[in-house]
């Protein structure tokens, strides 16, 4: 993959020389903006040996009034316009026949704004389609989900509408339909733009593709076929100040943009003197998705902990499981205190069956086939993983490693850990996953990742693992995981049940270094 800069800047004089803003006096010359230009040299910029587009699909997450429906309805254009696809079919989609036309409409008023597209275009507003007039097979259309249902369409291009609302049926069946019959093209294109959704259970395509995004972004993958951008203010950032509002919104006059930074700031009191609109505001202005899930660990925090392991051998090992699915990813992590020091060192073992990881790839869009062949995952022959398999690993820990305790959730272990006492003589200790027995082991691994003391030496399953870690409290201020539903979310925290485990057993029984080697007065 490597950057044309002929490609990129084809894009950007179509929008610049062609379009026009039609919503502005005059209908001014599409000029982008710094956000705007980087984000379409990287979709349409980035190409393969052939010179086709490397790119298939982008994502486009903001705050509101930001102009990502224009930039979108200009994607359209270009798709229709400039690609040299023969009988080119772009749709502008969204769940509903008003919000389709919302964009439609803005493509439709870029046509007629601009001398150049009024000679080549047809505007038909009962359908709201924009046809081609040299060739009528070429169209743009504004398709819906409440609509009539969608056969026979071999897409171009795409533009997916405010994506965090496709979550019924129908919209989830038109969304498979969109992003699948295309695969015939060229170079085919999918534009999803949106601002945060409400919950991530209630907008699963969103949260996916924003999951995917900061994945991409942290470097746990990569994906040449997608690229995303996120603007969006952090969590911890103080909601009133310009400077987080700045964050989420790039199009604002600050930037150089046409977004005054005024309508913010009153929208801000606003939300301020009426509490109620606080949560609409963080979401719409500032790109912050509401729910009472929190990030546990802060990439940057776990990332420091991406030191070599010191020696294993001769040292006290607890081991912890994972085994909620035999057709999914289970994880056994090995954990090893350093009585000298009261540091940790993490080794984490992962299986997932072969048959399966096409599908579970596809499912969850992260490297599975590439961590395999890297070695950080075992791939078992068929369809299930064979618990023999974990439990032999089990077995060869505690022939090699001081192996104190095996702690298992009797949930879903309960029968393994029957035959690892039988077989291995491990002393196994059943750790339920709730509030009482997570929250003081989350609490020590996060103490030791802030101190730099847990070396994980930076394995990619068990850093997305952590990336997909959701934590919710209760009223005692305990905290424990929230694990993701499989059949309906792209997370997995496997890893990390896994370590919570092996640390709930390692610190009631080492308890404090103090406790090892008494006070050392310096």
């Amino acid at each position: 993959m490597i950057y044309d800069g002929r490609k990129a800047a084809r894009v950007f004089n179509f929008f610049e020389r062609v379009l026009r803003h039609p919503k502005e006096k005059g209908s001014p010359p599409f000029l982008l903006l710094p956000w705007q230009r980087w984000f379409l040299g990287q979709l349409f910029g980035m190409v393969n040996p052939d010179g086709l587009r490397t790119r298939r699909r982008g994502y486009l997450e903001m705050g509101k009034k930001n102009g990502k429906s224009e930039l979108a309805a200009g994607v359209g254009l270009y798709l229709l316009t400039a690609d040299d696809e023969p009988a080119a079919e772009v749709y502008g989609a969204a769940t509903t026949r008003d919000q389709a036309g919302k964009v439609f409409d803005v493509a439709a008023a870029m046509v007629e704004a601009s001398p150049y597209l009024r000679k080549q275009y047809r505007i038909v507003r009962t359908t709201k389609t924009i046809f081609k007039r040299n060739d009528p097979l070429s169209y743009y259309r504004a398709i819906s989900a409440d609509g009539a249902k969608q056969d026979g369409m071999n897409p171009h291009g795409v533009v997916i509408d405010e994506l965090h609302r496709w979550s019924s049926g129908k919209s989830l069946e038109l969304y498979d339909v969109l992003t699948k019959s295309g695969r015939a093209r060229r170079q085919p294109m999918v534009l999803e733009i949106t601002t945060a959704g409400s919950t991530p259970d209630e907008s699963p395509l969103a949260d996916m593709e924003h999951e995917h995004t900061l994945n991409i972004e942290q470097g746990i993958y990569t994906d040449e076929r997608f690229v995303g951008k996120i603007f969006a203010a952090a969590a911890t950032d103080d909601w009133t100040k310009p400077e987080t509002w700045a964050k989420a919104n790039p199009s604002l006059d600050i930037h150089g943009g046409f977004l005054k930074i005024e309508e913010i700031a009153a929208d801000c009191q606003e939300a301020i003197h009426q509490p109620r609109k606080a949560n609409a505001f963080k979401r719409y202005s500032l790109g912050l998705w509401l729910s009472s899930e929190q990030e546990w660990m802060p990439p940057h925090v776990w990332e420091a902990c991406s030191t070599p392991r010191r020696a294993l051998v001769e040292r006290p090992c607890y081991l912890g499981l994972d085994l909620s699915s035999t057709i999914d990813l289970t994880s056994l992590v090995l954990l090893f205190p350093d009585l000298t020091d009261g540091s940790f060192d993490v080794l984490p073992f992962f299986w997932m069956a072969r048959a399966r990881v096409r599908e579970r790839e596809l499912a969850d869009r992260v490297p599975y086939s590439a961590w395999i062949e890297q070695g950080f995952i075992e791939a078992t022959e068929g369809d299930v993983i064979d618990q023999k398999i974990i439990e032999r690993k089990i077995g060869w820990a505690s022939e090699v490693f001081s192996v104190q305790e095996f702690a298992y959730d009797p949930a879903h272990a309960m029968q393994l850990a029957i035959n690892v006492d039988r077989d291995y003589g491990v002393k196994c200790v059943p750790v339920p996953f709730r509030f009482t027995h997570t929250s003081e082991p989350m609490k020590k691994i996060q103490e030791l990742a802030l101190q730099r003391k847990l070396r994980h030496e930076g394995n990619p399953v068990l850093r997305w693992n952590m990336r997909c870690t959701r934590v919710r409290t209760n009223e005692n201020d305990e905290i424990r995981p929230v694990k993701p539903d499989r059949l309906t979310s792209s997370k997995r925290i496997d890893g990390v049940a896994a370590l919570i485990e092996a640390m709930s057993r390692a610190i009631f029984e080492t308890g404090s270094v103090y406790d090892n080697r008494g006070i050392v007065i310096v």
